[in-house]
């Protein structure tokens, strides 16, 4: 069946120059975009925590205080906002999301620009900090929104392996989203390393020259490669880079428009009733959401995320305070997270490959079943063959499931090695474990090593679950902006879970290795409740015949596909 386009209603607007081969085989405006939209997220929100670190100093309340409100409110928000992103016009999602973005960090850039000067000071100062904390809101919840409208709609939309006629569909959705989380993952990186570097330069060599304001008291506590004067210049940049960023940003996205008339196309609710307009109060539809996900087939590979984001073994704000007040240098720890960046930059590559070699060992067994059956062999061959054939396929499926278990088989020893580099004066030592009198930089080597590689297995997982989620046999592209709502929520909690323990437990650092061991717990939960679903769909584990050379049926009664 041929795969031919409707004529779209604006046909005669659009350019007959581009074709739909040009947005699906040349996607660098997607690319562009997404990278755009990702660099001002990172950017802005690293460099918001320097700005109100130099605005409050000595303090570390209002830093807090916009974590936890973010975090809140993508928890809170998240289901209407893909609810809502399920029913409206894709460019206008994609438009109205840049906008919002880019205009809430404009208006915070400009508040903290005003803020780390010497004139505001008093009740004025804490209205305008009340400003940057709405804004900040505004721009998690645009990003968050744009994140969703790229990843659960234009990229499903315009790579879907169903609209493919080749066989390699399926693989080159897989790399589309390698490349996108690849981007991500960059940005995470060199972002933060050009604020802080930006922040820096403008500290030493250009405030002083501009003097554009003078010092005083009130950020005597600062140091010197961080001074007010470097903070305003690298907030000003950073609000006009973001304006700026915009049109190139939309011109990009809407030339991915014009190209792709599947994007053009209305969004089909018909498959959805629960995409209607819901009827009762915000809590009524923030419940009916939660019923939709609890219902759909990707209830289960959502809840093993979730319960991955509630680690404290990621090099967080809590792990580096509590290893730089155990016996690890910054150097150390710089050098650590450095190294993790890149072991998760290259899940992006390790994943595609992955999957590529499942499915071409897949192709291979469905084609000697083929070769089999034609030539007319004995009863036995075909039926070894039908069983190779049978059993075969799900890269993507498998591909998640060695991701989430290869990070769980990392983080046991990293959490049994932190519990082995305590203090001699703890009380808490784990079942008195001192690692067989290893030398301490042996444990902390060994213990960065397990930490950094179980990050390879978070971002395959992350990436099988994020394409699982673009499958239309499994979410209905009707439901993705909702679904996609719940799971930024379930990720939010989970996040907040471990950070509310951390302040609970005060001044006793020490809970903290204590908590690894019930977060570590938590992800090996995951991992079971991921494969449960793998053995449900898939309907077996491992080829038992292979192992035995038995089977006769076995199999593929295991395996109703």
């Amino acid at each position: 069946m041929s795969d031919s386009p409707p004529e779209p209603e604006n046909a005669s607007l659009l350019p007959r120059a581009h074709t739909e081969e040009d947005a699906v085989n040349s996607p660098r405006g997607l690319y562009v975009s997404h990278f755009l939209s990702t660099w001002n997220a990172r950017s802005f929100e690293f460099g918001s925590i320097l700005f109100t670190v130099s605005a409050f100093p000595g303090t570390l309340l209002p830093t807090s205080l916009t974590q936890i409100i973010a975090i809140l409110s993508v928890l809170f928000f998240s289901v209407p906002l893909g609810r809502a992103l399920d029913r409206r016009p894709r460019f206008t999602n994609l438009r109205d999301a840049i906008l919002v973005q880019r205009l809430s960090v404009v208006i915070s850039c400009s508040i903290y620009f005003i803020l780390n000067g010497s004139t505001v000071k008093g009740a004025w100062r804490l209205m305008l900090f009340g400003v940057v904390i709405v804004a900040g809101v505004f721009e998690r919840l645009a990003s968050k929104a744009n994140v969703i409208t790229m990843e659960r709609d234009w990229v499903p939309t315009l790579f879907d392996p169903g609209h493919s006629e080749s066989e390699d569909g399926t693989l080159r959705l897989t790399r589309v989203n390698a490349v996108m989380r690849r981007i991500d993952l960059g940005c995470k990186l060199f972002a933060p390393l050009l604020v802080s570097g930006l922040t820096s330069v403008a500290s030493t060599l250009l405030a002083p020259g501009l003097n554009l304001l003078k010092r005083d008291s009130t950020f005597s506590g600062l140091s010197s490669d961080m001074s007010p004067e470097g903070v305003r210049i690298s907030a000003a940049v950073i609000g006009f880079s973001a304006l700026l960023s915009s049109f190139v940003e939309m011109r990009c996205a809407a030339i991915v428009y014009e190209q792709s008339w599947r994007l053009q196309q209305p969004k089909s609710s018909s498959a959805a009733p629960n995409t209607q307009q819901p009827r009762g109060n915000f809590f009524g539809r923030w419940k009916q959401s939660w019923t939709v996900w609890r219902t759909s087939a990707i209830c289960l590979p959502s809840l093993s995320l979730a319960l991955l984001y509630v680690t404290n073994l990621s090099f967080n704000g809590s792990l580096i305070s509590y290893l730089l007040n155990s016996s690890f240098t910054l150097t150390s720890i710089t050098l650590a997270r450095a190294v993790s960046s890149i072991v998760e930059l290259s899940a992006t590559v390790v994943m595609p490959a992955g999957v590529q070699m499942m499915e071409n060992a897949a192709r291979r067994k469905v084609e000697r079943a083929t070769e089999v059956l034609n030539a007319g062999s004995s009863s036995e061959d075909a039926e070894e063959a039908l069983l190779a054939s049978a059993v075969s396929g799900g890269g993507v499926e498998r591909a998640g499931l060695w991701g989430i278990w290869f990070e769980f088989f990392n983080l046991v020893p990293a959490t049994v090695l932190l519990h082995g580099l305590a203090t001699s004066t703890d009380n808490l030592r784990f079942l008195n474990f001192d690692l067989a009198g290893l030398p301490t930089i042996v444990q902390q080597i060994l213990f960065f090593t397990f930490l950094a590689c179980s990050r390879l297995g978070l971002w395959t997982f992350d990436l099988s679950i994020s394409q699982l989620s673009q499958t239309p046999s499994i979410v209905p592209p009707s439901q993705r902006g909702e679904i996609a709502g719940i799971e930024s929520a379930l990720c939010s909690l989970a996040e907040l879970i471990p950070l509310v323990i951390m302040m609970m437990a005060g001044e006793n650092v020490n809970v903290f290795r204590w908590v690894s061991v019930g977060t570590t717990s938590l992800i090996g939960a995951g991992a079971l409740v991921f494969t449960l679903w793998v053995r449900r769909r898939r309907g077996h584990l491992f080829h038992w015949e292979k192992l035995a050379g038995c089977g006769h049926g076995t199999a593929l009664e295991l395996d109703p596909r």
